[in-house]
């Protein structure tokens, strides 16, 4: 990034606030910046810019719907980074904002030529990072997780360790509840925008070892290892339950909604429960099921009562 230009395209209607920016990104000495500027939302989607390495998106546009504003703009520049900048210094709003699509959101009263230029480089870092996982054969191109084929080859790996090793492997296999009624009541494109947040949920703070996975449909599957102990598998599967009682937003017909789902887990733990992968999937689904039998949104172990 810091070889060559950087082209920002700024949404702000404030000549103040242009003004600023503008002088922020001068103060940048390391790096180069072309800035071109709109102030609205529709003048972005209609004008044709040569090149756009990043947008800098002011959330109180007079065209602007606030946090659907965010959505807009980022489905129409699916291959463009986004930072969101706004007079707002609410941390619930950024958080928001990134939910629903942006690279980052920075306060502009905490605006610096440093933070900034930081932010945008991170930002088109990730967002390339990204776009080539989903070009990837092994990586489930909606949620960015490993994929069906690709599970069942680590499962097997780890396995392989496992039994070289005398370690302990853990399966947690998942099915989202309540997810049909999303589909049914707001949509496919609803259902995946949770599939998706899901699915960063779910990954978040796992370790490199461990392996998240999208099965297909609203299944999803977590491989933990090595594990010390079916305590330890328990733990994860509190956690990720504890993790989904924020409701999910998402944009549907014009707006930004709340909605909340439950999840099963099975879980199951080799050589305990199964020393093949075949073997422990089904008995990991067997425990699932019995989560399914007994009220929904929490988890079992296999042989526990099953």
């Amino acid at each position: 990034m810091a070889s060559r230009q950087v082209n920002i395209v700024l949404v702000e209607d404030d000549p103040d606030d242009v003004y600023i920016t503008k002088q922020i990104l001068n103060n940048d000495i390391q790096r180069q910046f072309k800035l071109s500027h709109v102030g609205s939302i529709n003048e972005l989607i209609t004008t044709e810019f040569a090149e756009i390495d990043i947008i800098l998106l002011d959330l109180g546009l007079p065209d602007s719907d606030g946090l659907a504003s965010v959505v807009q703009v980022v489905n129409h520049f699916r291959e463009i980074p986004v930072i969101v900048l706004t007079g707002l210094n609410n941390e619930d709003v950024g958080e928001a904002a990134i939910q629903l699509g942006a690279e980052d959101y920075i306060p502009k009263d905490e605006l610096t030529a440093s933070l900034l230029s930081r932010s945008m480089r991170f930002s088109i870092e990730r967002h390339g990072l990204l776009r080539k996982l989903r070009n990837m054969a092994h990586v489930d191109s909606l949620t960015l997780l490993s994929n069906r084929a690709d599970f069942d080859e680590r499962l097997a790996h780890h396995l392989e360790y496992a039994l070289r090793h005398d370690t302990r492997v853990g399966l947690l296999m998942i099915d989202l509840d309540g997810f049909k009624a999303i589909n049914d009541n707001l949509g496919h494109g609803a259902g995946d925008q949770v599939l998706a947040q899901f699915a960063a949920r779910i990954k978040n703070r796992i370790r490199k070892s461990d392996v998240a996975a999208r099965l297909g449909g609203d299944e999803f599957a977590l491989l933990l290892h090595p594990v010390e102990s079916l305590a330890a598998c328990e733990s994860v599967a509190q956690a990720k339950l504890n993790s989904i009682n924020e409701p999910f937003l998402i944009y549907v017909d014009g707006s930004v909604k709340e909605v909340s789902i439950g999840m099963s887990v099975g879980i199951a733990i080799y050589p305990d429960h199964g020393e093949t992968g075949s073997a422990l999937k089904s008995n990991a689904d067997k425990a699932m099921y019995e989560v399914k039998k007994h009220g929904k949104n929490n988890y079992h172990v296999y042989g526990d009562g099953s």
